[in-house]
């Protein structure tokens, strides 16, 4: 198995084992969050331009979404890992992310947290437990079956810290060329448009006791 692979960003940058660079990572203009689910800054945040390397990942390894230094998931709600296929004729460069490209391959909702938490992290929770909260990290793997080829490999952190019906969003994009794929056909969706603004599951309260939940977006593809 190959060894894991790093993301560090708003998640800022890519790490291997050995080795950590930021310069696969397409980093934010700003940090300022996403409100609408329509806008188009949520595809890559404000910068849909290219970072200076593509990382190379071998289907079936995982790879980590890791905060910069200092930094940690402060707010509840969940989060999602997706991949874009890059188009023919276009590269992990090059590519705005447009059209009905992405799947996704990762989710985080409530519960206990499994990810590496901020060493001085406090333990507060709202009245929901996010498996999100108080992480550097998000661990995903890339199924066995995604096709060999360029990517954009994304993250998605929703927060419904504010009020209810009031979300935020930050994501962030990173390029990598995916060899040693499969054969697979992911079912894809187009970002902005893969979360519906009437979706029932945008209107938590987490001051309130939790109710059932389902994370916004497509179903998570596993290669299956």
């Amino acid at each position: 198995m190959p060894p894991p692979r790093s993301l560090t960003g708003v998640y800022e940058g890519l790490t291997t084992t050995n080795t950590t660079t930021s310069a696969a990572t397409r980093i934010p203009v700003s940090w300022s969050p996403i409100f609408e689910s329509t806008d188009p800054k949520m595809l890559c945040n404000n910068n849909t331009g290219p970072a200076k390397e593509t990382l190379f990942v071998s289907a079936g390894s995982e790879v980590v979404f890791r905060m910069a230094e200092g930094n940690y998931v402060y707010h509840p709600g969940p989060a999602a890992v997706y991949l874009g296929m890059v188009p023919e004729g276009e590269s992990a460069k090059t590519w705005d992310g447009s059209g009905a490209r992405w799947f996704k391959i990762k989710e985080w909702s409530t519960g206990e947290s499994n990810e590496e938490l901020y060493p001085d992290w406090n333990g507060y929770q709202f009245a929901w437990p996010w498996q999100t909260m108080g992480s550097v990290t998000l661990h995903a793997t890339i199924p066995a079956e995604v096709p060999s080829g360029e990517y954009l490999l994304r993250s998605e952190s929703t927060s419904f810290a504010v009020y209810r019906g009031a979300p935020q969003w930050w994501v962030s994009c990173a390029q990598i060329q995916v060899v040693n794929g499969g054969n697979g056909t992911p079912p894809m969706v187009e970002i902005p448009g893969h979360i519906h603004a009437d979706d029932p599951n945008l209107q938590v309260d987490t001051y309130s006791a939790p109710v059932e939940f389902r994370v916004p977006g497509p179903d998570v593809w596993s290669g299956a």
